[in-house]
């Protein structure tokens, strides 16, 4: 096996001795890779593998490599390089090219490089317009995708980084700021009339804290409802920057979508109870958003077990407790399950919130059914709202009691049933 008849005048038999001397006292590991060898005074290339005390492979001579590298009748030069770029093995005859191109390419196998050499003249010549039809393209190529990104820039990053700056100088301060409304990207301008409301909103809100005391209870109310939804802004704002760096307009067209919807529902509350029909929705998008953003990591199920339709309760009531268990939980349990079971009761309405997390940490929720103030620079003031706005809205009346249970928390929300024909205020 180590000559063929078709190739029988390329290894004679000093050749032949040579490499049975090569096999017999060299190990073979019968790896992927080629060896280069020299036999009877020329270079090979070869591969072998041994199986069960025998050998078989296959050799090939880097002459007849060079050979096949380039027709005989086109000019040019080849080499055989090592992989620091000097030259391993070239023809007998070579020509000087002043100009020419040059082209490499590394082969892993043989851990070398083959070298090519073709003159600017000779290359031309031969019909090889391909290559220069191949580098126009590639040029256009990088000229579109230079136009794409520049398009996406303007109507993506930058309308985005100057929502973002905007949002920081209001909360910096800077109450009179606001973004013109008029977008070639109608997500993008959707945003834009969300901040200029909600800010809009804030300062109307801050003006009517100072109109009156006798209205003092019902203002506080609305403050700390608005107060819970800031701190949500910024977390979608850098998820749609992501998305968009991915160039994931899918998922951004359906984010800001629910986005649109769950910011409209915020902005148009006016009274100090809505409809639980009405909360049930704003949930749901509430829990697209969150998916798209975590990718799918959790699953919320809702019972509703009452006149959706017909009870009234305080908005963001459930919310809070639903985003608390995404916050401490979507990153360090694995598939996060969340259960809402909202019944009657007489004339009291039971919402039931659970999940499989890791619980309220003892401390915080020994203090949180002693009703203490558990807020820390800034944190927890969701729940901390929550029961002042309970507090203010239905006296003692209402009542919150959270637990720890085997697996995950428990919180168990209990109000006063209120339904459409009742009065709402304060």
């Amino acid at each position: 096996m180590l000559s063929s008849i078709s190739y029988l005048d390329y290894f004679q038999e000093k050749e032949n001795d040579e490499l049975k001397e090569y096999i017999l006292n060299v190990q073979v590991n019968n790896s992927a890779d080629w060896k280069d060898i020299k036999l009877g005074g020329k270079d090979y290339f070869l591969h072998l593998y041994e199986h069960k005390g025998g050998f078989s492979g296959c050799y090939i001579s880097c002459e007849n490599v060079l050979n096949d590298i380039m027709p005989q009748d086109q000019e040019s030069n080849v080499y055989l390089l090592n992989m620091d770029g000097s030259v391993f093995y070239k023809a007998d005859k070579i020509e000087e090219y002043k100009n020419c191109f040059t082209f490499s390419r590394a082969i892993r196998m043989i851990n070398k490089k083959i070298c090519v050499e073709i003159p600017y003249f000779n290359f031309i010549n031969s019909g090889s317009y391909l290559f220069i039809i191949i580098i126009i393209a590639i040029i256009a190529s990088f000229f579109l995708i230079w136009i794409a990104l520049f398009h996406q820039d303007r109507s993506v990053f930058r309308p985005l980084t100057k929502l973002k700056n905007a949002m920081e100088e209001f909360s910096g301060g800077n109450t009179e700021i606001r973004l013109q409304d008029h977008t070639t990207n109608r997500e993008i301008t959707v945003l834009y009339r969300t901040f200029n409301h909600m800010a809009e909103q804030i300062i109307n809100l801050k003006i009517d804290v100072y109109k009156t005391s006798l209205e003092k209870e019902k203002i506080f109310n609305q403050f700390l409802r608005v107060q819970i939804q800031p701190h949500f802004y910024t977390n979608i704002l850098n998820l749609i920057y992501t998305l968009a760096s991915i160039k994931d307009y899918v998922t951004i067209q359906e984010l800001t979508k629910n986005m649109a919807e769950y910011f409209r529902y915020l902005l148009s509350l006016k009274e100090d109870y809505v409809y639980l029909e009405d909360e049930l929705q704003c949930i749901v998008r509430y829990a697209q958003v969150q998916k798209i953003r975590y990718q799918d990591n959790f699953q919320l199920r809702i019972t509703c077990n009452a006149d959706a339709d017909e009870e009234k309760i305080p908005p963001l009531l459930i919310q809070t407790f639903i985003e608390n268990s995404i916050k401490h939980n979507i990153m360090l349990v694995q598939d996060l399950e969340i259960s809402l079971l909202i019944e009657e009761e007489g004339g009291m309405l039971h919402i039931i919130i659970k999940d499989n997390g890791l619980g309220f940490p003892v401390e915080i929720l020994d203090r949180l059914n002693d009703n203490e103030n558990i807020e820390e620079d800034g944190r927890h003031i969701g729940i901390i709202n929550v029961k002042n706005r309970m507090q203010v809205l239905y006296g003692g009346q209402a009542a919150v009691s959270i637990r720890n249970e085997v697996q995950g928390a428990v919180v168990m929300i209990r109000i006063p049933r209120m339904n459409k024909d009742e009065n709402t205020e304060l």
